[in-house]
């Protein structure tokens, strides 16, 4: 079996994983950003002790599956690791564990999405916009007593337990070593409070955002928290800057779409505009016709490595049957039309289905996509029990 070619960090890549204080990263899309982070935590984990692990928080589920897949893949494993959202880290590695200290009793949560059909807690809907006075407090403490963990107030519920249990901070001081934040420009007031407390507290805070921000100026999202990182002294800001995904001139050409200006223009261009008679039919001849110059022009061997991009899956449905040569098509499925739960459910289990297969995914993953341990145990065995047996059917059995 051939082996994949081991990836080595860049000069840039390089420092931030050796870098052993808190740290602000600045990254261009394609920078390999997640790499970094990979190699980070691996670096880390060399020397921490049996019971410690770090925080690697993302803001999506996708991006939070991605980011612990490619850990695992470098043959670690380490349980004391958190990878997830936010919310979940708040909701499992604070509010849950924490909340009978601050009530002084115990109590079953249980996670609501909304406060809207808790009309008797509707108040609680004022905590992300103002503070946490003596009302509200009491308000937040009937909720919990009640069995009631709100989604939307998370972050909020979070921080009243790290303000008001200091066993809280001390057990996150023992447990992690180090917190990881991607896509720090997302992050509002209350996630940079409960970040900057975690570092104060003593663990080492690794804060991942976008370099460019004028990428965003036309829907005003500049990160006042993200900048207050760079320019805080007990920081260190390190960039990342080569783009891995695509030729410099390509990434400078989209920037010049967007209308961000750039001083230093890439004299190696890979950017062209061409001219070409006819219809789509006539397109795809002519891009067919000059594969073997391009091929030699840029040292490629394979047509696998060129793709066609179009604008609709009818139209490459046309550019696949103009082809000669042959050639793979891409399309979305139907479960990909569909915009809502049960389809993206679905998807992920077909994919996640074949991942299995050639042991990429474990069906303890899959089951933690989607429904909490810690707060649906039920359903959470009920759920290994059927995916289980999904993953062990045979193709055949699928349809």
């Amino acid at each position: 079996m051939k082996m994949k070619k081991a990836t080595k960090p860049t000069q840039e890549q390089l420092k931030i994983i050796e870098e052993d204080g808190n740290l602000v990263v600045t990254a261009k899309p394609g920078s390999g950003k997640t790499f970094t982070i990979v190699e980070k935590i691996h670096e880390i984990s060399r020397d921490l002790l049996s019971y410690q692990g770090v925080i690697a928080i993302s803001f999506t589920r996708k991006a939070s599956q991605e980011l612990e897949l490619r850990y695992k893949r470098k043959n670690n494993e380490n349980i004391n690791h958190f990878f997830g959202t936010i919310d979940k880290f708040y909701i499992s590695e604070i509010i849950i564990p924490f909340a009978k200290l601050l009530l002084g009793e115990n109590c079953s949560l249980e996670v609501k999405d909304s406060i809207v059909d808790y009309p008797q807690f509707k108040a609680l809907e004022e905590l992300p916009e103002g503070t946490m006075n003596k009302e509200l407090f009491e308000l937040l403490k009937e909720s919990l007593k009640q069995g009631l963990i709100f989604l939307e107030i998370s972050g909020e519920t979070a921080l009243c337990i790290l303000n008001n249990v200091p066993q809280s901070l001390k057990y996150l001081k023992a447990r992690y070593t180090h917190v990881f934040i991607d896509e720090y420009q997302d992050c509002g007031e209350i996630q940079h409070e409960i970040f900057l407390k975690l570092v104060n507290q003593g663990i080492k805070g690794i804060a991942v955002g976008d370099l460019d921000q004028a990428i965003y100026a036309f829907s005003n999202r500049y990160s006042r928290y993200l900048l207050s990182l760079i320019e805080a002294s007990d920081f260190t800001h390190l960039e990342i800057t080569h783009n891995h995904r695509c030729h410099k001139s390509i990434s400078e050409y989209s920037l010049e779409l967007m209308g961000i200006q750039r001083e230093n223009i890439e004299e190696d261009k890979r950017i062209f505009k061409v001219h070409v008679k006819g219809n789509d039919e006539d397109i795809i001849h002519a891009i067919e016709k000059n594969l073997e110059a391009l091929k030699k022009e840029y040292n490629l061997s394979k047509n696998s490595d060129f793709a066609i991009l179009c604008r609709s899956n009818g139209s490459a449905k046309r550019a696949s049957g103009f082809l000669e040569i042959e050639n793979k098509l891409f399309t979305d499925t139907a479960l990909d039309k569909i915009n809502v739960s049960w389809a993206t459910l679905f998807n992920d289990l077909l994919s996640s289905y074949y991942l299995y297969q050639i042991g990429e995914v474990t069906i303890l993953d899959f089951v933690g996509r989607y429904i909490n341990e810690e707060l649906y145990y039920r359903d959470f065995r009920k759920g290994l029990e059927l995916v289980d047996r999904i993953f062990k059917l045979y193709k055949t059995q699928l349809r």
